[in-house]
């Protein structure tokens, strides 16, 4: 019986057909050479505060991103005792409409650019969900008067509002 042998005139051995396919690909140590990074998938974006805010202890919350690179959420002291619905757009941040509450937060947006948020107390007692309608937020009914607690979490772009009461 012959025996089989490859072209580097051994039998095979898995340290060989290794080899082997390590050439078929071009991958040998002279043509291997350092790694190169690959390009991030994702771009760090930083959200700056409204104008007028101390530039130490402000808190900002992107609450959500649509597709037109649109994120709204809150921006306020680090104590959390107020806050601004607002929304960063084209590297921007503009404040909406204020709110009727000490904190106030957009936590969706769909891709017409419909808001929804809370406004609440410091200590998140009454939390209440509301639409942005033009310039003017509207408070959404709660389904039960004697919960005192509801979140508007998104808005999809029929306008239909998904939360919490």
């Amino acid at each position: 019986m012959k025996k089989r042998v490859n072209s580097f005139n051994t039998a095979p051995g898995p340290a060989v057909w290794a080899a082997v396919i390590l050439l078929a690909f071009g991958l040998n140590s002279a043509t291997a050479g350092t790694p190169q990074p690959r390009p991030p998938k994702y771009t760090v974006i930083e959200l700056k505060p409204l104008p007028g805010a101390a530039a130490s202890g402000v808190l900002n919350v992107g609450g959500v991103l649509n597709n037109r690179g649109q994120v709204v959420g809150g921006s306020g002291d680090a104590t959390r005792s107020s806050a601004q619905w607002c929304i960063w757009q084209h590297g921007m941040v503009s404040a909406l409409p204020p709110g009727p509450a000490a904190i106030n937060g957009a936590h969706g947006i769909n891709e017409s650019g419909g808001i929804v948020g809370i406004a609440t107390t410091p200590d998140w007692d009454n939390a209440q969900a509301y639409v942005l309608v033009g310039q003017h937020w509207v408070q959404l009914p709660a389904l039960d008067a004697t919960y005192c607690n509801a979140l508007a979490n998104g808005i999809n772009n029929p306008g239909t509002i998904i939360g919490t009461v």
